[in-house]
């Protein structure tokens, strides 16, 4: 699902400001132009940390409201597609961050909890064959 936020075209509200503040708290919310708005793919992966991005949004949307920057002076304006976050911030532990809570990969244990569900379906099934028809049927134990 894609989500997206934006402010009214006559409002002083700075977007970006709000996707600079999610950035700094490790979730990337990719900044569009025409209208200004910030967007996320949310995914799967979003499931284990939508409290902590919900929080995220709140305090930089605060931050934004509380201390306004110029719009798009220090906040990392990008062209959709490029990193809005500034050199000086970046180090591998950010990135590692960010890839953890961005990519679009399952939770961790989702695979295994899925073999385990499977396995059970296939253990509490009965398959019975009439042998004059060949016909089979299923029944659950």
């Amino acid at each position: 699902m894609v989500t997206a936020f934006g402010a009214d075209e006559d409002s002083d509200f700075n977007v970006y400001q709000v996707a600079g503040g999610l950035n700094r708290r490790g979730f990337h919310f990719a900044s569009c132009q025409f209208p200004p708005c910030v967007h996320l793919a949310v995914t799967l992966r979003h499931a284990d940390v939508i409290d902590e991005i919900i929080t995220a949004l709140e305090e930089s949307v605060q931050e934004a409201i509380d201390e306004p920057e110029p719009e798009g002076m220090k906040s990392g304006v990008a062209i959709y597609g490029e990193a809005d976050v500034q050199q000086s911030e970046q180090n591998a532990e950010s990135l590692l961050k960010w890839m953890g809570n961005t990519l679009d990969l399952p939770p961790d244990g989702y695979y295994e909890k899925q073999a385990a569900k499977a396995a059970a379906k296939a253990a509490a099934e009965v398959v019975t064959v009439d042998g004059a028809s060949g016909h089979s049927r299923r029944s659950r134990l």
